[in-house]
């Protein structure tokens, strides 16, 4: 595309985003809310706003929004929010880094096959298992065992039969019991 091209379409857009901040401040002026006066806005306008959360969300937002298949513009904003709050609470970000951000989740099948790669860690010696385990406390490494011989199998069992409709839920309500 041409410069001269490229500059025209610049122009036209600024002139549009120009026109619906007038429009947005025209309403917010009648007293619309500032959620419907933005109704027109581009996308491509910079918002700010101001969030209120506890830090077990703020790190599952930042374990999403740092991961390398998020879009580049979070991530960027998920590596300064990651920055703040690490030099605001750093025992808890060093947690957060290693039982969060820095950490894998295996699915059943994955935990099987792990399984059978390690055989049963209860059959080494605790010695042996504090000598495989690097860079794990004692209970760390207790723990690590008893993960790779994970034997919890959550089973979902549902029947429809044991359970009442909403109108005999009701029912019972009313006649009280």
């Amino acid at each position: 595309m041409s410069d001269e091209i490229n500059e025209h379409l610049k122009n036209k857009q600024k002139q549009i985003q120009q026109q619906c901040k007038e429009i947005y401040q025209e309403r917010l002026n009648y007293g619309v809310a500032r959620e419907v006066a933005r109704f027109d806005l581009p996308l491509s306008n910079y918002t700010e706003i101001f969030w209120k959360m506890d830090l077990r969300n703020l790190f599952h937002f930042l374990k999403l929004r740092l991961d390398p298949h998020a879009q580049k513009e979070i991530r960027e904003y998920a590596h300064v929010i990651a920055g703040i709050t690490k030099e605001l609470f750093p025992i808890s970000f060093e947690a957060f880094e290693d039982y969060m951000l820095n950490s894998v989740s295996f699915s059943a099948q994955e935990m099987d096959n792990l399984q059978f790669m390690l055989g049963n860690p209860f059959t080494y010696s605790e010695n042996m298992i504090l000598a495989l385990c690097k860079g794990l406390s004692p209970r760390e490494c207790r723990e690590f065992a008893d993960k790779c011989i994970n034997e919890k199998h959550i089973e979902i069992k549902f029947n429809p039969e044991n359970y009442k409709t909403y109108e005999e839920l009701e029912a019972g309500f009313k006649n009280g019991s």
